[in-house]
């Protein structure tokens, strides 16, 4: 009798164990996402600083990196479930194997991203023959790329130099090269220079340039009310910044380490991306989103300059699916 009591008592055991560990219901591990310093990704940990994602119920591990290569490789090796980045990043990504959609955008670069140089570069043909620093896997390298084909360059043309984000100033300061392609704060920083100008900014190339939210489709699947509350926190702060939150700016100043009325001069220079804009960029049914258009343009971009091995389908990287929940 004993034996078969601990027979069932096993079995018991055994089947709630496995209930736990394999059950659909049950809760998986926290959200894991990688966020990097840029002003409307600041809203997010803003966000948090007010309480919001506690309002909603989440509990997420932001993970701050600073460098693009850091990124992928997170988002690569399954660190990380989803990071803000951009669409190119996006596209990087999904060439290297791993699966990873946009679900929200946060931004459209309308004169945020650009080129710096030195004051004899007076157009953007004279960057041939030029050394020209980038950093090679951030969105700068898609506005580097968009330039040289726009005045009929290609990189047999100009000298291409890869530096980290954290050198590629101080690269140009030491003149080691003749041009930067970066990004705010450091476009407008560099525009007044002594020995500089602003070449070329975003705003000659719209709509190609796109920031935002991605997450791994199993990510999408099984943490899709968290995701969902994320996009709702997004909205609530774009909200608040509309109608004036002053904080807001001055917080984001605060995290950047520049002044207020740069952070606004910074906001002015992209499209932020509301509920309207999100529903453009990712269409409705029957009606494609102006997202596809920018993707293809991205993905043949980095494809041209050898950064992706083929060319990917432009709708492999969009998930919207989660607006209508």
């Amino acid at each position: 009798m004993r034996i078969k009591v601990a027979l069932w008592v096993v079995l018991i055991t055994a089947g709630f164990v496995a209930f736990l560990f394999f059950s659909p219901e049950k809760k998986h591990a926290r959200l894991r996402v990688v966020i990097s310093s840029w002003p409307p990704w600041d809203l997010f940990r803003i966000a948090e600083e007010r309480g919001y994602l506690e309002d909603e119920g989440l509990d997420i591990e932001f993970i701050q990196l600073t460098s693009s290569e850091d990124l992928l490789r997170a988002v690569g090796d399954g660190r990380a479930d989803g990071a803000f980045l951009g669409l190119d990043m996006c596209a990087r990504i999904n060439s290297r194997g791993t699966l990873s959609k946009m679900v929200l955008v946060t931004d459209i670069s309308h004169g945020s991203e650009g080129i710096i140089a030195r004051r004899n570069i007076v157009g953007i043909k004279d960057l041939k023959g030029k050394k020209i620093g980038v950093t090679v896997c951030a969105c700068s390298f898609i506005s580097l790329a968009e330039v040289l084909n726009r005045a009929g360059l290609n990189e047999g043309d100009v000298e291409i130099v890869n530096l980290p984000e954290d050198v590629i100033v101080a690269s140009f300061e030491a003149k080691k090269v003749d041009a930067i392609a970066v990004w705010e704060p450091n476009l407008e920083r560099y525009a007044s220079h002594p020995d500089a100008h602003k070449l070329i900014d975003s705003s000659a190339y719209p709509n190609l340039i796109m920031d935002g939210l991605a997450f791994s489709p199993e990510a999408i699947q099984s943490h899709r009310k968290e995701i969902r509350a994320l996009i709702r926190i997004w909205y609530r702060m774009l909200g608040q910044l509309q109608v004036g939150d002053e904080e807001i700016l001055k917080r984001v100043a605060e995290l950047e380490e520049v002044e207020r009325a740069q952070i606004e001069v910074i906001f002015q220079r992209m499209t932020l991306g509301t509920p309207e804009v999100n529903r453009t960029i990712f269409g409705s049914p029957g009606v494609p989103g102006t997202g596809l258009d920018a993707t293809r343009r991205n993905v043949d971009l980095l494809f041209q300059y050898h950064q992706v091995s083929q060319k990917l389908d432009p709708a492999s990287v969009w998930d919207a699916t989660l607006e209508g929940d």
